[in-house]
């Protein structure tokens, strides 16, 4: 017996974008269009791999074909992994987990953009679920119940740009834990 999906609704959100159609580099020309989870912990000086004026430079320089370098192997399998890490999550904790290859924008705030990792339903509630690959050397950001600054805010953006009520974090760190 198979139990029905739901179906997602996300009613502050445009969808602009699925994802699973798109070239490199045509995802990368949309994530120009506005401020996306991943810059806004550069933008509140948290990342270690950007700041204010990386993701301004960014989205005011023409990309092509040409300047798409090849991804390290660090975010091939941090990507690779996100499907196995969602399904250990909803294998741990039974709370339906959903790819929702869209890359959302907020409708009232055409700036903000998501590309969430995964949606979630809990007790008839949507939610999002962001899937992180935690190398080793980072797991003293993730002891215990911390979440990294720069999770944390990717998260609340999430949440800023859908109007959703909560966002889950499901790390994998160090391979194996």
């Amino acid at each position: 017996m198979t139990s029905k999906v739901p179906r997602i609704i996300i009613p502050e959100v445009k969808r602009i974008g699925n994802t699973n159609k798109m070239t490199k580099l045509e995802w990368l020309k949309l994530r120009q269009q506005g401020i996306t989870g991943t810059d806004a912990p550069a933008i509140c000086g948290l990342s270690r791999f950007g700041n204010r004026l990386s993701v301004f430079a960014n989205k005011h320089t023409e990309i092509s074909e040409a300047d798409i370098q090849e991804e390290s192997e660090r975010f091939y399998w941090g990507h690779r992994q996100e499907k196995m890490i969602a399904d250990e999550f909803k294998l741990r904790t039974g709370i339906h987990v959903r790819n929702y290859p869209w890359m959302l924008q907020n409708k009232d705030q055409y700036w903000l953009l998501a590309n969430p990792d995964r949606i979630v339903v809990e007790n008839g509630e949507t939610g999002g679920l962001e899937c992180k690959n935690v190398h080793e050397f980072m797991s003293k950001e993730w002891e215990g119940d911390l979440i990294p600054d720069t999770a944390a805010v990717q998260c609340h953006h999430y949440m800023l740009v859908t109007g959703l009520k909560f966002w889950w974090i499901a790390a994998l760190i160090g391979g194996c834990r």
